[in-house]
C-alpha cells in the first residue's frame, strides 16, 4: 500500500508541502523525526554479524552525527514498547497511538555477500509513505551503507524538502602539528612553598599532535584531540622574610587535552596529563653560605585554556592549570598565563595550516 503511493507524484509533492508548512507553523524549530526499531533479518539468526549490531541506534547515531545544522531531531523509539512495524498499517497505528507527525521504519537484512536495508518515511498529516530510502552494500561494509543511507535521508530533508541549505562536512584535515609557546605567572604551594617562596614567572614550549580534526562531533559542535610532549622552566625566589634564594623548576608534559571549537574562530580546551618534575634550590645562607639541592618526583596536572584563531596558522589564548608533584610532602603549583600556538601540517606542503 505504501509503495503505491509512491507512484503518484501528486500525493509525493502534497507530502513534501505538509513537511514545508508544518515546519514554518513550528517557528522553524527542528523537525522531531522518530526512528523506530528495523526489522532484522540475519542469515543465521543469532549468529550472523546482526547479532551484534543495533541498526536503529547506529542510523540514529550516524543520522544526528551528520546534521550539523540541526534542523532535524531524531528519537529512538524503544522496540519493548512500540515493536518494529512491518507494514504501512502498523507503522500509521504506531504513529496514531503515539502521537508522532514523522517516522522512519524499515528494514535491514544480512546476505551471504551483501547487506540491504529498505527506510520509509511515514507522515501521519498525509497518511502515506512520503519517501523511500535504499542502502545496499557487500557484508564488510555495514558501517558504510548506513552512513550512506543517513547521507541519502538527510539530502531529502535539507534538498527535496528545504529545511536549510544542506553542506556535507568537510572532510576532516589529518596530522597537524603545533608549537605552543606559554608564557605566565606560577605560584608554587603545598608544604611549606607557599609560605617562604614568590613565583616569578615561567615558559614552556614543545610540540602538540592532532592526528584527526575534527575527531568526533557533540551536536553541532567538532572536538578534536591533542596530545604531545612539552618542557617548562618556572623561577621562584625567597619571600622577603626569609634567606635569599632562587628555585628553578624543570617539568617535562606528556598531555592530552580536547579542543572543543566553538565557532571558526575560538575554541575551548580541557584536559590534562602526566609530568616528571626537576627541582634545583640555589641558596645563600646567611652564615653558611651558599647550598644547593636538586630533587625529582612523578607529577600530574590538569588544565583549561581559551583560543582565538588569529590566522591560517597562529592561535592566541590564555591559559590556567594546576599542577602536582608528588614529593614526600605534596606541591601544588597554580599558573595562569597566555600563550600562541603555531600549527603547520609537514605530510601537506601545499596546505597552509587548517581551513576553518
Amino acid at each position: 500500500m505504501g509503495n503505491a503511493v509512491m507512484h503518484r507524484p501528486f500525493h509525493r509533492v502534497r507530502g513534501l508541502c505538509c513537511i514545508a508548512i508544518l515546519l514554518f507553523a513550528g517557528n522553524l524549530g527542528a523537525l522531531e523525526i522518530h526512528v523506530a526499531p528495523l526489522v532484522v533479518d540475519s542469515r543465521e539468526a543469532g549468529t550472523g554479524l546482526l547479532a551484534e549490531k543495533n541498526p536503529q541506534k547506529d542510523l540514529v547515531r550516524l543520522l544526528h552525527d551528520s546534521d550539523h545544522q540541526g534542523a532535524v531531531s531524531v528519537t529512538i523509539l524503544p522496540e519493548r514498547k512500540y515493536g518494529s512495524p512491518r507494514s504501512f498499517l502498523e507503522a500509521a497505528e504506531l504513529c496514531e497511538t503515539a502521537g508522532i507527525d514523522y517516522l522512519l521504519y524499515g528494514y535491514i537484512k544480512e546476505g551471504e555477500y551483501s547487506w540491504d536495508c529498505e527506510i520509509k518515511l511515514y507522515v501521519r498529516e498525509t497518511n502515506e509513505v512520503a519517501q523511500l530510502f535504499f542502502g545496499r552494500d557487500g557484508t564488510d561494509h555495514y558501517d558504510r551503507m548506513l552512513d550512506e543511507l543517513s547521507k541519502k535521508i538527510l539530502d531529502y530533508f535539507y534538498g527535496e524538502v528545504g529545511l536549510a541549505p544542506y553542506a556535507p562536512a568537510p572532510e576532516p584535515d589529518r596530522k597537524i602539528f603545533s608549537i605552543p609557546i606559554h608564557l605566565g605567572y606560577w605560584s608554587p604551594g603545598g608544604g611549606e612553598w607557599g609560605e617562604v617562596s614568590i613565583g616569578i614567572g615561567r615558559i614552556e614550549s614543545g610540540v602538540l599532535f592532532v592526528p584527526v580534526s575534527p575527531l568526533w562531533y557533540h551536536g553541532d559542535v567538532p572536538w578534536e584531540l591533542e596530545t604531545g610532549i612539552t618542557l617548562s622552566y618556572s623561577l621562584a625566589a625567597n619571600d622577603k622574610e626569609y634567606e635569599s634564594f632562587l628555585l628553578h623548576s624543570l617539568r617535562i608534559n606528556l598531555p592530552l587535552l580536547a579542543a572543543a571549537e566553538l565557532n571558526a574562530d575560538q575554541s575551548i580546551v580541557l584536559g590534562g596529563g602526566l609530568s616528571m618534575q626537576f627541582d634545583i634550590l640555589n641558596q645563600d645562607r646567611q652564615y653558611y653560605g651558599s647550598y644547593t639541592a636538586f630533587s625529582a618526583a612523578p607529577g600530574a596536572f590538569v588544565e583549561a585554556d581559551y583560543r582565538y584563531r588569529l590566522n591560517d596558522t597562529w592561535k592566541l589564548g590564555f591559559r590556567a592549570a594546576l599542577e602536582f608533584a608528588f614529593f614526600a610532602d605534596l606541591q601544588s603549583n597554580v599558573l595562569a598565563g597566555v600563550y600562541g600556538l603555531y600549527e603547520f601540517a609537514p605530510l601537506e606542503p601545499s596546505k597552509k595550516g587548517r581551513n576553518k
